[in-house]
């Protein structure tokens, strides 16, 4: 199966994890991106160089002119694109763009649009562009909303090649977090770091390196998911791939195979159920154990980016 993949001239986290998984399961042969983004082959962008998002595939060096013809042609088995927003990427890609929607348009490939941003809301006229999409998978798909009935969930995923793995009785530090404490879009942050910092004595707002971000995750027996820019976060599924605790704010998104509660992550609903359950797992570590073993199993088998490329390649063939 070879797949056009249409992505972001620069780094985007849930996409750049989708092709990483595609690759993996595909071969990286038979995975075309538009317009091949440096920081999927071998480049790290000063800017977003902390994302756990970058790869070392080959590049193809594909010609704009052949791969629209290349589309025209329906050499490709799937479309797949992220371009859900035309204004942005006609910025990027202002002599292609049009002549690359007319290309998908008037072939007869199957396509699908994906859109792995920070929006929960509907924005139709951003895909009013592409007239035969089968289905739009969407990252911030929200319980209890209604969308139309080509419209699937797609979460976050993390690709192993991120993952330090380190026993739990191995972790010599109890508590480990840092993040953006300005980031108030749906919650203040602050209010639950500052009982984690009196509790565990340490300074949330140090800076780290993606490395000493690793490490010190993986050396950590406990960590917290808060809410970011979007419901669905990077930190839900980076957590317990390091086989650490995880207390998360409750999911607001749909997502397949999601985490079980009191399983594989123990969920919380306010300041005070947050400083409760912190301090009886802190007095618990024994059930922290066995919950971050079942978080980590379970990325395993449901969150990687192999996982989340297999949920899409299982829709293209109809299971």
């Amino acid at each position: 199966m070879k797949i056009f993949l249409g992505v972001q001239p620069i780094p985007d986290y849930g996409l750049d994890n989708i092709y990483d998984g595609l690759c993996k399961i595909l071969g990286h042969e038979n995975v075309y991106d538009f317009n091949e983004n440096i920081g999927l082959h071998g480049e790290v962008l000063a800017p977003y160089k902390d994302f756990p998002c970058f790869f070392n595939y080959p590049k193809k060096n594909i010609p704009n002119k052949e791969l629209l013809e290349k589309i025209k042609g329906n050499y490709f088995d799937i479309l797949l694109c992220s371009f859900t927003d035309y204004t942005f990427f006609a910025e990027f890609y202002p002599d292609i763009m049009m002549d690359l929607i007319n290309a998908i348009n008037n072939s007869t490939t199957p396509l699908y649009l994906i859109n792995q941003g920070d929006v929960h809301k509907l924005h139709m006229e951003k895909i009013k562009y592409f007239k035969k999409a089968r289905k739009y998978f969407l990252r911030e798909m929200l319980i209890g909303e209604t969308y139309p009935s080509n419209f699937s969930p797609l979460g976050f995923s993390l690709s192993t090649d991120y993952v330090i793995f380190k026993p739990f009785k191995e972790k010599t530090q109890k508590f480990f977090w840092a993040g953006d404490l300005e980031n108030k879009k749906h919650m203040n942050r602050y209010d639950y770091i500052s009982i984690t910092e009196k509790l565990f004595n340490y300074n949330s707002k140090k800076k780290y390196n993606l490395k000493e971000y690793q490490e010190n995750l993986s050396n950590s027996k406990m960590s917290v998911n808060l809410y970011g820019y979007g419901f669905d976060t990077v930190r839900y599924y980076e957590i317990p791939a390091f086989n650490t605790f995880m207390l998360s704010t409750p999911s607001k998104t749909i997502i397949p195979n999601d985490f079980v509660e009191n399983e594989s992550v123990v969920y919380f609903y306010s300041i005070r159920d947050f400083k409760k359950k912190l301090e009886y797992y802190n007095n618990h570590l024994d059930e922290a154990e066995e919950i971050a073993i079942n978080g980590y199993n379970h990325f395993l088998k449901y969150h990687t980016s192999e996982a989340r490329a297999k949920t899409l390649l299982d829709c293209f063939v109809g299971k």
